[in-house]
């Protein structure tokens, strides 16, 4: 009996030591959330039992997105899985199943879907080139099911040959006239700098998973001066490109970083603490130490000082030449830039130590309406996140972001200062299968490839476009064989055989040009493409005809216009529209129009494309061929085309590039070019001034080693 009384009472010893606080087994979170956190955040989605194909280099790897497929409250996990091209990129849809992330099927690696349609799932087009099916994708009772619905191909007048598939028409009126909304992946990197719940956030844009973490419910106030704080930052992308800005390394090892920082700061809001400076051969912007450090002070929390600009880096680049002497930094400059980026935090989190992260978006203003108020207007830094989202129409989207701050009193204002900082863009589709038009362009010792990515470029993206720029370098080098022929051969390589027509000038010596309009095959449909190089002039001729530069023939939008210039240019305008007459499809098709020359043949480009770019906005058969984003416009050395000084004949005074509106044109200097805007004190004052022509200023710096120093 007194055995049988011990091993009772053992027994409940055993179990109340079992069942005692702090015992070790513990069940794991079986949260939706807590679920795709293990499983992506520890990468159990590489082994899963069902054999997937991930894809990871230098221009791929997974990346995640959440949505709500099954309309049951709990959303799906998707990975898009890093495929290289439209025929291995998929998207694999996970839900949770038992505490565990099971895998429903695969679908089209672009999905996106319709705001406020009875159809809860997501659309994909599945296909390349000029023709897809659209297939619609639900998750009943957690089976994965798709439903085509209809098959679309691109037809030769530009329009879409659309054919139902389903039976359900309302589905199939959703796929033809819905505006759809693509949904954002972020790869692990990002996910890992935005913290796990600012993910949960961001993929549901706030729908679900704001009661997650800490999340800090914004005053107005406090979310304009979020807005304005980070906003110093994405206007002007000085960040951007680092995969992570961390001040706590920052005043050691990027003081580059910092300088171009401050620099840039004090040009879009401090313009009086610059100055200028000058030598015998460049022109220069300057900015103390001290101002550098106390703008490092305002934002990052340390100051730098002599001993820290020891570090400055010298450099030289295609833009600007930069060094640090005597408590002084100097820069080149270029003029004419647009700074209408800017922040909207779309989440804040404390942290809990003093910190908070603020989960942002960056935003472009439209270029007129940023022209109104010559900047960002206090009403758009006053934004919310859903506000900025619905206002389509003058802002568009461009990148996101995630900060770590920390409060700063500034003068008595309650703002912040960055402690850490970084901005990815939406993770890009793969990259498409590239199309035949691309061509591999060669000429004397140069060679670049050249097709389908340059021209889908936005016209915006400038001198990142270098395979656009070094081709219009090349053009315009070709244009000086006084026959023709090289300039020929260039646009044969590429244009495919008889895709192609031209127009070319080459009678005399000068005053040349020559056009050429082809098909080329771009974004999987056809476009036309043209091209238009203009032969400039090379000493001794160029004295002659910068003479020449002291009459003017009128006004274009107000504006005095050198005689010279504007008679060139009409000749010029008069060839290109006898080609452009000869092909009807030309207002039916697509058109790219891409402008070059070189000194004399780079003032009547950048007239033409000053033209033709307010054309596609104002003149109704031009507004149906092309748009600004459609222009572009290279130029190495030109003269000006617009008398910078006329207002004693009723013109309007130049003092700096005519940039606002005409983003897309890129006027290229070599800083040792005798006819460039800082050679030649004496004839800059007419008309190789900085400021006398449509677009904006990039400079460079290479000594000239023959043919005079005014050579392509």
């Amino acid at each position: 009996m007194k055995t049988k009384r011990f091993l009772s009472a053992l027994l409940v010893l055993i179990l109340l030591f079992a069942l005692a606080p702090g015992a070790p087994v513990q069940a794991a979170d079986s949260s939706w959330s807590a679920v795709y956190k293990r499983f992506v955040m520890e990468r159990e989605y590489l082994s899963t039992d069902i054999k997937l194909n991930y894809y990871t280099d230098a221009y791929s790897e997974p990346s995640f997105s959440l949505y709500d497929v099954g309309g049951d409250g709990t959303p799906e996990l998707l990975i898009r899985n890093g495929g290289p091209s439209a025929s291995l990129a998929q998207i694999y849809l996970f839900s949770v199943y038992n505490g565990h992330a099971s895998w429903r099927g695969k679908m089209g690696y672009n999905p996106y879907y319709y705001a406020g349609a009875a159809y809860r799932g997501l659309f994909c087009n599945v296909g390349e080139g000029t023709s897809f099916t659209t297939v619609y994708y639900d998750l009943p009772e957690g089976v994965l099911l798709d439903n085509a619905v209809r098959t679309a191909a691109m037809q030769a007048d530009g329009g879409q040959l659309s054919t139902q598939m389903t039976y359900d028409r309302e589905l199939y009126a959703w796929a033809t006239k819905g505006v759809p909304n693509y949904l954002h992946f972020y790869t692990y990197d990002q996910i890992a700098a935005m913290g796990w719940d600012g993910f949960v956030c961001a993929a549901l844009w706030d729908s679900a998973g704001q009661e997650l973490g800490n999340a800090v419910e914004m005053s107005e106030s406090q979310q304009y001066e979020a807005n304005v704080f980070l906003s110093n930052f994405s206007e002007q992308r000085t960040f951007e490109g680092n995969p992570e800005f961390d001040v706590s390394d920052a005043r050691y090892t990027i003081v580059n970083k910092l300088v171009e920082f401050a620099y840039l700061y004090c040009t879009i809001n401090d313009y009086s603490s610059l100055g200028t400076a000058r030598d015998d051969e460049d022109y220069y912007i300057t900015l103390s130490l001290d101002r550098v450090s106390k703008v490092c002070s305002r934002f990052f929390g340390f100051t730098i000082n002599d001993a820290d600009a020891a570090l400055y880096e010298p450099y030289e680049a295609a833009h600007y030449r930069a060094f640090y002497d005597g408590g002084t930094f100097y820069h080149t400059a270029s003029y004419g830039e647009a700074y209408n980026r800017f922040s909207v935090v779309r989440r804040m989190e404390d942290l809990g130590d003093g910190t908070y992260r603020m989960l942002f978006d960056i935003y472009r203003l439209d270029i007129a309406e940023y022209r109104k108020t010559d900047g960002v207007g206090a009403s758009f830094y006053a934004m919310t996140a859903a506000a900025a989202r619905a206002d389509t129409a003058r802002l568009t989207w461009e990148a996101s972001g995630a900060a770590v701050v920390k409060p700063y009193s500034y003068n008595g204002r309650s703002t912040y200062q960055l402690v850490r900082y970084t901005v990815f863009r939406d993770e890009p589709l793969p990259a498409p299968i590239k199309d035949s038009g691309e061509r591999t362009v060669e000429y004397k010792v140069y060679s670049t490839q050249f097709g389908p990515e340059e021209l889908s470029l936005n016209a915006l993206a400038g001198l990142d476009n270098h395979n656009l720029a070094l081709l219009c370098a090349m053009l315009s080098e070709a244009s000086y064989d006084t026959t023709g022929g090289e300039l020929l051969d260039l646009y044969s390589q590429m244009f495919p055989e008889e895709s192609w027509d031209k127009e070319f000038d080459y009678k005399g010596e000068d005053f040349c040009y020559g056009a050429a309009l082809g098909r080329m095959r771009i974004g999987g449909e056809d476009v036309n493409v043209l091209f238009v190089t203009i032969k400039g002039s090379k000493l001794p001729a160029i004295w002659e005809y910068a003479a020449d530069l002291v009459d003017f023939t009128g006004d274009y939008r107000d504006y005095k216009v050198f005689a010279t210039i504007s008679s060139f240019g009409n000749s010029v305008r008069t060839g290109v529209n006898k080609l452009l007459a000869r092909h009807s499809d030309v207002e039916t098709m697509p058109l790219k129009v891409v402008f070059t020359g070189h000194s004399l043949g780079g003032a009547a480009a950048n007239l033409l494309a000053a033209q033709v770019t307010m054309q596609s906005r104002e003149d109704e058969q031009w507004k149906t061929m092309t748009s600004k984003e459609n222009v572009y416009c290279y130029t190495f050395g030109a003269l000006d085309c617009i008398d910078v000084f006329a207002g004693a004949s009723g013109g309007r005074v130049v003092k700096f590039p005519i940039g606002d509106g005409f983003e897309n044109i890129h006027n290229i200097y070599n800083i040792y070019d005798d006819f460039g805007p800082y050679r030649f004190a004496l004839l800059q004052s007419r008309k190789f001034s900085v400021c006398g022509k449509f677009g904006h200023i990039d400079l460079f710096r290479m000594k000239y080693k023959k043919d005079g120093n005014h050579a392509m």
